[in-house]
């Protein structure tokens, strides 16, 4: 149901008191209509706030405050999810006996898992070599099937689900690429467009681990 606040506006408050106001519940009923994720509770502050500093409370410590300290709490909470997704993402290497090993070979990268893994376009490994001594640095995604299909290839698993980055040793061996800036991550979103949103927007808001 939508947010109403008991907030009395009365003729004592100044223009921009009133605009202030005004403008408070507006974000209130805007957050309690449209989100799903707490936006009422932190609408309420909001207006709560606003009118504790129009009655002679502190506003800083009222509506900036409570308002700033939800949306902390929403960015930890998702910064916590995308993190255990990667541990997701190593724990099944570590289940191959593969993770952290500086000679696998290429049979063990694309047989691992379910189906296996099959390397990535040069284009789609490029945010994995960063930094010195990662230009050479091969992504391989994990397959839905033996042999895909051409849609699985290039659309509904284009990036596949698992991901692992290796750097080649120069003879025929590999080292898994566990620094959080190139390591694998677990992917989400099989179109270009969600891709981005979903994996590459949180790797530039949060990078890949918390340290």
């Amino acid at each position: 149901m939508p947010l109403r606040p008991q907030v009395i506006v009365n003729s004592e408050l100044s223009y921009g008191e009133k605009f202030a106001l005004h403008a408070a519940v507006g974000v209130a009923r805007s957050q309690a209509a449209g989100s799903s994720r707490g936006g009422g509770s932190s609408g309420a502050k909001v207006v709560g706030g606003t009118a504790s500093e129009l009655s002679g409370g502190k506003f800083a410590n009222g509506a900036l405050s409570n308002s700033f300290q939800y949306l902390f709490i929403e960015a930890a909470t998702a910064a916590q999810k995308h993190f255990a997704r990667n541990a997701e993402n190593d724990q099944l290497f570590k289940d191959e006996g593969l993770y952290g090993r500086n000679d696998l070979t290429v049979d063990e990268i694309q047989n691992a898992g379910e189906f296996g893994f099959k390397q990535a376009s040069p284009s789609e490994s490029e945010l994995h070599r960063l930094g010195p001594g990662n230009k050479g640095n091969l992504k391989f995604t994990s397959k839905v099937a033996d042999s895909e299909t051409w849609y699985q290839r290039n659309f509904s698993n284009r990036y596949g689900r698992y991901e692992i980055v290796v750097s080649p040793n120069g003879d025929g061996t590999f080292t898994h690429v566990t620094d959080s800036v190139n390591m694998g991550t677990l992917n989400r979103g099989n179109s270009p467009f969600t891709h981005v949103a979903r994996d590459v927007v949180p790797y530039i808001r949060f990078g890949n681990t918390p340290d």
